[in-house]
């Protein structure tokens, strides 16, 4: 396990942009959010993405972002939350850098996404939390699978990074 590249991963509102940008700080690292990067490449936002050409398409925009990271030299990259479960993304993220997954409580979760205001194109529906429950327990499995696994709940982002990078030995 290399820790030059290191990804962090989870559900949505688990906390990895935040907590992304803070380890990047602390690590004197570059920062990667893979959503900006797909947003770039496809000249619309992920809501439009989602919108106009599906989860499908979205999902083959953010593995060809994977693939281009490749080259990516030591930083702290944020990824999408599905992005692990998509073909064989997860395979790649562990053979090219630390695979880190952030959980949060299915509460917790819609408590942050609610207070954010960017649009969470899976949420979009009239049971959020049901939503939530059921694509954590799809997702679960990948998850679980990641180098390590950091609990968020009543945690702040400066508190989560540092436990990261502990536990990483960094």
């Amino acid at each position: 396990m290399t820790t030059d590249i290191i990804f962090l991963t989870g559900f949505m509102g688990a906390g990895k942009s935040s907590t992304g940008k803070v380890l990047s700080d602390v690590l004197k690292r570059a920062f990667i959010d893979t959503d900006e990067l797909i947003e770039k490449k496809a000249g619309k936002t992920i809501k439009e993405i989602f919108a106009h050409n599906g989860e499908d398409y979205f999902r083959e925009i953010e593995s060809s972002v994977l693939h281009s990271i490749k080259k990516e030299s030591a930083c702290v990259i944020s990824t999408g939350g599905g992005l692990p479960t998509w073909k064989n993304n997860l395979d790649i993220m562990k053979e090219i850098g630390t695979v880190v997954a952030l959980t949060a409580s299915p509460q917790e979760i819609l408590r942050r996404v609610s207070s954010c205001e960017t649009v969470r194109p899976l949420l979009l529906t009239d049971d959020p939390l049901s939503a939530i429950i059921s694509l954590l327990q799809k997702r679960a499995y990948y998850y679980i699978k990641s180098h390590i696994l950091v609990e968020t709940d009543g945690k702040n982002t400066a508190a989560v990074a540092e436990e990261i990078r502990i536990r990483l030995k960094i």
